[in-house]
């Protein structure tokens, strides 16, 4: 009986750490989107200004 409820308290424990992970699983995936998100809308940003930058140096700016 005594082995039974040790057992029982360990698959209980394996379980919740299970879950705790998976947590945490979730949330650093969703954050890992969220920055990859961000990224690519620097990367855009960063992309225009180069565009604008260039534009201004060739003189086109101002035909537009």
């Amino acid at each position: 009986m005594r082995d039974r409820e040790k057992n029982q308290e360990m698959e209980e424990h394996r379980q919740a750490l299970l879950d705790a992970r998976g947590e945490i699983l979730g949330k650093y995936n969703s954050e890992k989107e969220q920055r990859i998100q961000w990224l690519v809308k620097f990367i855009d940003i960063e992309d225009e200004l180069e565009e604008l930058s260039r534009r201004k140096t060739n003189g086109l700016a101002h035909r537009r």
